[in-house]
């Protein structure tokens, strides 16, 4: 199995295809579900943020200017800050980070951090749920008191729960699942067309 939390296969897969590509569900769909949390002054940040579009569509339709996009590959890093430079989207950066040890100046706060997929592709590595706890007490230290971490994924709440709540992860959580409907059928869903949104709001105190 590919070491998905290594930056050299990523790398690699960027390399060979610089198309954008959507994991799960793209902002269209997800905006009418959790679009409700931001407002055009919200600091976000995008965690693993590879060449989706998702950080696009919500500057272009819902004016969410202020977003951070991290990515562990250093090639799509760039060739995001190619296809969307500064100063066509002022506003909104791209920089080569791990999840699991940002790199934020201090007391750098973002009132939502977002993650659609980088969980998923962590927990298949050899060290999954170490590199899980990583990535979460991340989160934690750059997201402010009362913000939250949204995070879109595979897992159902009997295979995430455990890490959303170990003792010392100072937030509340909530699960939510989600169906995409088919368009040929809408009482017959989608092939892998189940997913979960998990929303963990970090404590005031």
């Amino acid at each position: 199995m590919p070491e998905y939390a290594d930056h050299e296969y990523w790398d690699d897969r960027y390399r060979a295809n610089n198309n954008h590509f959507e994991w799960y569900l793209g902002w269209s769909f997800l905006r009418e579900i959790i679009g409700h949390h931001f407002t055009p002054e919200s600091r976000v940040l995008m965690i693993g943020c590879g060449n989706s579009r998702v950080s696009i569509d919500m500057y272009e339709m819902d004016h969410i200017h202020n977003i951070t996009n991290i990515d562990i590959s250093s090639v799509v890093i760039e060739q995001m800050q190619e296809r969307y430079s500064a100063e066509q989207y002022p506003g909104m950066t791209w920089c080569t980070q791990d999840a699991r040890a940002m790199t934020f100046d201090e007391g750098t706060e973002f009132d939502i951090v977002v993650d659609k997929g980088t969980l998923d592709a962590m927990l298949c590595g050899t060290a999954g749920p170490a590199n899980g706890k990583a990535m979460f007490v991340e989160i934690l230290k750059f997201l402010k008191p009362g913000g939250i971490f949204l995070d879109i994924t595979y897992g159902a709440p009997d295979a995430r729960t455990q890490y959303f709540e170990e003792e010392d992860l100072a937030w509340s959580v909530a699960s939510q699942e989600i169906v995409v409907p088919n368009p040929d059928d809408p009482n017959e869903p989608l092939m892998a067309s189940k997913y979960y949104i998990y929303t963990a709001t970090k404590h005031s105190v």
